[in-house]
């Protein structure tokens, strides 16, 4: 394993452990001031899991999250709202 895949696998974790915490939370509490900072905290969670896995060439990884990225940028927009099946999927 070369250094850069260790890295990625460390802050790997870190990512998708913030991204569970604030997913977890958000199917408890899916409205008011509060879901906003979920859903931003699991988007830039999401979306710094992309741009690494983008840049290792982790294309499966990538699209994966650029797909995870866009159903969170629309709970963001308040285009859809935060389902317990959604959000499960997402986990």
């Amino acid at each position: 394993m070369t250094n850069q895949q260790a890295d990625f696998i460390l802050s790997s974790r870190e990512h998708l452990a913030l991204f569970e915490r604030s997913l977890l939370s958000l199917e408890k509490a899916p409205t008011g001031e509060d879901s906003q900072l979920l859903i931003d905290n699991a988007l830039r969670s999401v979306h710094s899991l992309k741009g690494d896995a983008g840049f290792l060439g982790y294309a499966s990884i990538r699209d994966l999250a650029h797909s995870m990225e866009n159903i969170l940028d629309d709970y963001r927009e308040r285009k859809t709202s935060p389902s317990s099946s959604t959000i499960e999927a997402l986990l």
